[in-house]
């Protein structure tokens, strides 16, 4: 049992889905495993009729998945009500690594390997992804191979999450704070923002001008390189400076 005792339930999940540039995610399935009772389900969504969650979704309930801001899309293109408490493992992973100099990758397998959790490996995640997005028809076979797929993106993340849990201090009030803000992503994504496109388009035609007129004001320390804030002469400067 997880150190999570105020929740009924505690399910990993994950969709697969073809996603067309600006367009929603069009759901192929859904995978689900509740960690306390180790029970998994499958569920195939790909044209499907009025398709139901397999899981709860109560104020009881608790939600975890690595970039979950493309699970709750899903759930937005399929009409199911967004969880009410969600820790995203992508985040808290972001927020383990961010303060390092040291460039690392954060999808799920990267996070996996950084915590010694044995995952598929980048050839075959890549050729399942392909499979996917290569989109219909899709036979009974295929759809084994799709699910059983997903299926193991979904138990590596429910090991990434127990490791996630056993580093010192871990607070939950914040792992859901940051969770909430991955449903907003969410909506932000599937509702869209209204834009000037005016505007817009001038900002892209000039950017690189507005990039080296705000560095000239700022940079009155050599810092940038270009457009480029370079962290050996930002260190140099605090070294002049005694500032250590």
């Amino acid at each position: 049992m997880l150190p999570l005792p105020f929740f009924d339930h505690v399910y990993v999940i994950d969709f697969e889905f073809i996603a067309k540039p600006s367009e929603h995610q069009i759901p192929v399935c859904v995978v689900s495993h509740e960690i306390n009772s180790g029970e998994t389900k499958r569920l195939w969504l790909f044209e499907e009729s009025n398709p139901q969650p397999p899981y709860s979704i109560s104020e009881n309930d608790l939600f975890v998945a690595h970039m979950s801001s493309a699970e709750w899309g899903c759930h937005l293109v399929l009409n199911w009500p967004l969880p009410f408490n969600v820790i995203d493992t992508f985040v808290e992973y972001r927020c383990f690594t961010n303060h390092s100099y040291e460039r690392r990758g954060a999808n799920l397998l990267d996070a996996c390997k950084a915590f010694g959790i044995d995952t598929i490996s980048k050839v075959e995640k890549d050729a399942a992804r392909d499979f996917i997005l290569a989109g219909a028809p899709y036979s009974e076979e295929d759809q084994e191979y799709i699910m059983r797929y997903c299926e193991s993106d979904v138990l590596e993340a429910a090991e990434l999450f127990k490791r996630i849990l056993t580093v010192p201090d871990f607070n939950i009030p914040t792992l859901l704070f940051r969770g909430e803000y991955m449903k907003s992503v969410a909506e932000i994504e599937y509702y869209g923002l209204p834009i000037d496109t005016d505007l817009l388009h001038e900002l892209q035609e000039n950017w690189e001008k507005i990039k080296f007129k705000l560095i000239k004001n700022i940079d009155k320390f050599g810092i940038y390189e270009g457009t480029s804030f370079k962290i050996n002469n930002f260190e140099r400067f605090i070294q002049v400076n005694n500032w250590m």
